[in-house]
């Protein structure tokens, strides 16, 4: 990760996860120590998909190939949406999961379904969800959701 994310890292660490690879995918980070697992789990302190070969990092051919595929326009508006709603899904369901909290149990607390939340905590679940639905569900974790747009 680059000087300019580290000290935004620093200064700033509830803005947001961006992943190393997608500097466009934005998703709210809850606290410092979120952030930092989050950036951990998705590979951003080291990639789990490159293997080591004579010294030299090797990526996986999946890693080859969205890459290339990533300089398409329209693959990356798609890929970009996709990796926020993946970040986004996981980020909740280990806060809740940190918590003890069960999804009926945090469904209860934000006047929703059980339904809605295993909805949210899915990555398959192509539904983006609304801002408001996100800040209940900050408040029920006791976090405070920031939206930041940053260059």
């Amino acid at each position: 990760m680059g000087t300019k994310n580290k000290d935004a890292w620093q200064s700033s660490p509830n803005i947001l996860c961006r992943s190393e690879r997608q500097q466009n995918v934005f998703a709210p980070c809850l606290s410092k120590k979120d952030s930092q697992s989050t950036r951990e789990r998705n590979g951003d302190c080291k990639k789990e998909n490159e293997t080591i070969e004579g010294g030299r990092k090797m990526k996986s051919d999946i890693d080859k190939h969205i890459e290339r595929q990533l300089k398409d326009k329209e693959f990356r508006i798609y890929f970009d949406k996709a990796e926020a709603k993946r970040i986004l899904a996981q980020e909740i369901a280990l806060l809740r999961k940190a918590q003890h909290i069960s999804q009926a149990q945090l469904a209860k607390e934000i006047k929703t379904t059980q339904q809605v939340i295993s909805r949210l905590e899915s990555p398959r679940d192509k539904r983006m969800p609304s801002l408001e639905l996100l800040d209940r569900v900050a408040k029920a974790l006791n976090r405070k959701l920031i939206i930041s747009l940053q260059s």
